[in-house]
């Protein structure tokens, strides 16, 4: 697979900053027999704040929080789908942290035009790559596809442009991990990058949809010791959603919370 990422991550988000402004002025005295006098600050900030135009500026990219970066998943929840989410969320996340699981969201492009930061985003099932801390894109990924987005100067994202994303899961109980992959169409997701003690941080929200007919054709083993069932198989009990409730819908809503860290995405 190429080498850069998911999501990322809709937001309507646009934010404007204001930046403060003072002004010193200095004035002269009419009489030459007198010395020159300081004029006191034009514009001064009254007590209850009403004029105060100090604030953040907007962040010209490059900055921390607009470069291309490539992130991975280390926490998730899943919402939807009835009770499955919540047990799939809890296996996803043990394998996060003994990385048999590996979920890439890649920024790249990024360019600013008057203040707010385009750029583009993806994601996809990762790999662990030879150098420690490093990853590259699974080889069961069958492509890599951006799709556009926006950032503000608070670092609030979301793509402008729906993409589909392979997601990776993991097979309980095997080892090596088995790997299934389910491709999620139609996901939205909006967030933020933030930096906390130092570190760069992704937290976002993904919204999208898991079709019939992709389900039909995703095998997945329950445990290491259970027979393959296609996904659809899996879900039936659980009345499908997509885009709508109804006779008409085609797949399942997801949605879910995600929190990320950057890595080293080598090519």
């Amino acid at each position: 697979m190429p080498s850069n990422l998911f999501f990322i991550p809709s937001l309507s988000l646009l934010t404007f900053l204001i930046v403060g402004l003072s002004f010193n002025m200095m004035a002269c005295g009419d009489d030459g027999d007198n010395e020159e006098e300081q004029v006191e600050d034009a514009g001064e900030t009254d007590s209850s704040g009403e004029n105060d135009t100090t604030g953040p500026t907007l962040c010209e990219a490059p900055c921390s929080s607009h470069q291309e970066t490539t992130y991975r998943l280390t926490y998730i929840d899943v919402t939807g789908l009835s009770g499955i989410g919540n047990v799939l969320a809890s296996a996803m996340r043990s394998d996060f942290e003994t990385e048999r699981l590996n979920v890439l969201i890649d920024l790249i492009e990024f360019s600013t035009d008057h203040g707010d930061a385009t750029f583009r985003i993806t994601g996809n099932g990762g790999s662990s790559a030879t150098e420690p801390g490093s990853y590259t894109w699974h080889p069961d990924v069958s492509s890599v596809e951006y799709a556009a987005a926006e950032i503000d100067g608070f670092g609030h994202f979301s793509n402008t442009e729906t993409m589909s994303i392979d997601f990776p899961g993991v097979t309980p109980g095997t080892e090596p991990p088995e790997i299934f992959i389910l491709p999620i169409k139609d996901l939205q997701i909006e967030g933020i990058l933030s930096e906390l003690d130092g570190e760069n941080l992704m937290d976002a929200t993904l919204n999208g949809a898991i079709l019939l007919e992709d389900a039909q054709e995703v095998e997945v083993r329950l445990s290491a010791t259970a027979e393959p069932k296609t996904l659809d198989q899996i879900l039936a009990n659980i009345d499908m959603n997509y885009p709508e409730e109804g006779p008409d819908a085609t797949g399942w809503r997801l949605t879910a919370t995600i929190i990320a860290s950057p890595v080293t995405l080598v090519e």
